[in-house]
Formats: structure tokens, C-alpha cells, sequence
């Protein structure tokens, strides 16, 4: 079946539940309409729902990393590198002054640190939260002039907004909903905005990348930089959002989003016809929007986390300090955390190339010291060393 394709994800992600939801109800639809007894439909609809319970409950880690990886690629489909904006017009003088026309009912006007170059306009809104998840929320508001922006005024904008941000997030007063509030951090979220005149050729095609360098947590804290192209009348900033699942609070990147959104471009931002793509990243990469469907996604998910499952428990029959090598793969555990390194055998030239990875396969994903690296490394080598085979190490 193909339908849908993942480069529909956010229908994905409805038809993944309306699917399975649908299915568990059928039967019970069809008791209604052929026993039209009471009790029967009553014990078909509770025996439907106790069927769905149990498939939810024996599928959730599927189901929420199927959740995660199409809001991710929702996140990086929806983005674009640049943005044109017809409510702002083409004028230089009109754009700018549409765009602070709406940031006048934003917050309240605060005073700029001494820090050159200074900021235009500064605001500040606090406000205080009602979930259990931050003390308040905070969100900032600033821009700054530059007649011909670039790397040395780029920077230096960057690093005057970083200490304008910083002396006040966090600090306003607010009322606490929860008692509970007084020992949680303040989420805040800033946007940055750079009208430029002109901006430097060379650093025009690096602009996103530099734009998008994070700055905060993304979580908690983040800030936004957009950079207005007044020359031409494009809208430069790192427009990919963060990931909401809903079991902890709302991303900081995401609020700073929804501010350009609202302020920057007037409540909505048009990416039809917009093929100026963000890049994605290399765990994204391996999905084809055209030809991979919700259901091959739903399928893989499924063999990789059934494999994890078998990996994790054939790891907890390998002793301590033990290799075993099968099937190309080499397996070694060392206090209670193990590897699983790919290798090629040449019996011919009696060569074996293993290809290192720097994160341990079980429990976790943890980084491995560089002690503790030597030390696979010399069992490896002191293993095919005693049939005559030569190891060589390949990252």
C-alpha cells in the first residue's frame, strides 16, 4: 500500500491511530448491527477497548518512536533555508515598519546594556506558567540596524544580543500557580531580528548555517536570529522546530518560532512554491519522502526494536571480558557494557578490518574512555592474534 507517504507526515501520524483505533472497533460495530441485544454490545465494545489497551501497551515503544520520527520529519519538511513575505511588501522602509508596528504590542520596552553594538529595540514578556513544567515563561524581543552585515558584524550583534538576553531572562517577577514552581527554571525565548541594508556575498550562502547554530537548550532556553535581506526582500533564520511529543513542556525554539511567525511575518508563513529545502540530517537521510510509506516505516521500527530486544539479551549471556565473533560482527563485554563492531575477514590475506564505534551497544549509548577503548582494542588484537590474523582498526 502506499499511502501515505512519509512526506505527508503530520497525516501519517493521524492515520497511524485512526487505523489502529478503527480496527479494534470494528468487531463491535458488527455485533451492533447483527445482535442487537444490549448486553452483547456492551461486552464487544468493553472487550474492544481491552484489546486496544493491550496492543497499545505491547506496542507503545514503536508507536512513540513512530511519533518522534515523523515529527522530526515534519519539523525538516516544513522548514526552508529563506523566506520571502508578500504582507511586508518589497520596500525596504515598509517592511521594517510593518514589522515594528506589530512588535509594539509586544511586552514591555526595557533598557539595553552598554554593550556595543546596541539594539534598536529591546522588550520583555513575562508571564507566568500554568504547567508544573517551568517557574514562568520568559520571551524577549530584539532587533539592531546594520547598513552591511557581515561575518565581523554578524558576530558582533550576536554576542551584544547574547548579554541583552541574558540580563534579564529569567529575572522578572511573576506569580507562581504551584507551590512546586519556586525550585523550576524559567523557560525563555528570544528572537533576534537583523534588518540589514545590504548583506556581504560571501557569507550569504553560509547565512542559515551560521543562523543556525544553536543557541540554549532548544528546551528551556533558545534564541532565534533572523537576518532581513531589506535589498531583497528575504527573510533569513533556522526555522526548524523542536520535536513535541507532550510529555514534558513546550520547546523554548518552538515559542521563539511562533513569535516570528506572529511579529516577523504577520501570523503565517507561506513555503508554497519555496523549494529553498533545509538539509537533513543524517538519521533522517535514510527515509525517502516519495517512496516510503507510514506502513514500511512501521515495519522497520518494528525489526529494530525487536533486534535491540534480542541484541540487549544475547549481551546478558556473554561473560564479562569474553569475544565472540559471528557472522562478521564482533561482540565483546567488558564490566557489564558491551560492544558490537562490524568486521571484514580476508582469509586470504589474513587480515580482519574493524570498523570502531565510540558509543557502547549495551545499556546505553554511553561514550567509551579512551582506557577503556585500549583495552577492547588489545583483546581484539590478542584474539585473532592467535590464529595468525591481523587486525586493523578503521573509525
Amino acid at each position: 500500500m502506499k499511502f501515505p507517504k512519509l512526506k505527508n507526515p503530520i497525516l501519517c501520524m493521524i492515520l497511524s491511530y485512526v487505523v489502529i483505533i478503527v480496527c479494534f472497533y470494528i468487531p463491535a460495530s458488527l455485533i451492533s448491527i447483527l445482535i442487537k441485544h444490549p448486553l452483547a454490545i456492551v461486552i464487544s465494545i468493553i472487550a474492544c477497548t481491552l484489546g486496544l489497551a493491550i496492543f497499545i501497551f505491547k506496542n507503545l515503544e514503536n508507536l512513540t518512536c513512530m511519533d518522534i520520527i515523523l515529527s522530526q520529519l515534519h519539523n525538516y519538511y516544513s522548514a526552508r533555508k529563506s523566506f520571502e513575505c508578500k504582507k511586508n511588501g518589497t520596500n525596504p522602509e515598509k517592511i521594517k515598519s510593518k514589522i515594528l508596528k506589530r512588535v509594539r504590542f509586544f511586552g514591555l520596552p526595557v533598557e539595553p546594556s552598554t554593550v556595543s553594538p546596541t539594539p534598536e529595540i529591546i522588550k520583555y514578556s513575562i508571564k507566568s506558567s500554568w504547567t508544573v513544567h517551568y517557574k514562568g515563561i520568559d520571551k524577549l524581543f530584539l532587533s539592531y540596524d546594520s547598513s552591511f552585515l557581515d561575518n565581523a558584524s554578524l558576530e558582533s550583534i550576536m554576542r551584544s544580543s547574547k548579554i541583552n538576553v541574558k540580563q534579564y531572562a529569567g529575572k522578572g517577577k511573576r506569580i507562581l500557580t504551584d507551590p512546586c514552581q519556586k525550585t523550576l527554571k524559567v523557560s525563555v525565548a528570544s528572537v533576534v531580528v537583523i534588518f540589514a541594508d545590504k548583506i556581504d556575498e560571501k557569507i550569504r550562502e553560509n547565512l542559515h548555517k551560521i543562523l543556525s547554530v544553536k543557541n540554549g537548550d532548544g528546551n528551556l532556553e533558545a534564541t532565534v536570529f533572523l537576518v532581513v535581506d531589506l535589498e531583497n526582500a528575504i527573510y533569513y533564520f533556522d526555522s526548524v522546530r523542536e520535536s513535541f511529543i507532550g510529555y514534558s513542556g513546550y520547546p523554548a525554539k518552538n515559542r521563539a518560532y511562533h513569535m516570528v511567525r506572529k511579529l516577523v511575518f504577520g501570523g503565517k508563513i507561506n513555503t508554497y512554491g519555496n523549494y529553498d529545502y533545509v538539509d537533513l540530517p543524517k538519521g533522517l537521510k535514510r527515509y525517502d519522502r516519495e517512496n516510503d510509506t507510514l506502513w514500511t516505516l512501521w515495519r522497520e521500527l518494528k525489526s529494530e526494536i525487536f533486534h535491540n530486544k534480542s541484541q540487549k539479551r544475547t549481551f546478558k549471556k556473554i561473560p564479562n571480558e569474553n569475544i565472540v565473533f559471528e557472522d562478521n560482527i564482533i561482540q565483546y563485554k567488558l564490566n557489564n557494557r558491551a560492544v558490537e563492531w562490524a568486521a571484514e575477514l580476508d582469509d586470504k590475506s589474513k587480515k580482519v578490518t574493524v570498523k570502531i564505534q565510540k558509543i557502547w551497544s549495551y545499556p546505553n549509548a554511553f561514550v567509551i574512555s579512551k582506557k577503556d577503548m585500549q583495552t577492547i582494542k588489545n583483546e581484539v588484537e590478542e584474539y585473532f592474534g592467535t590464529k595468525n590474523i591481523t587486525v586493523i582498526f578503521e573509525e
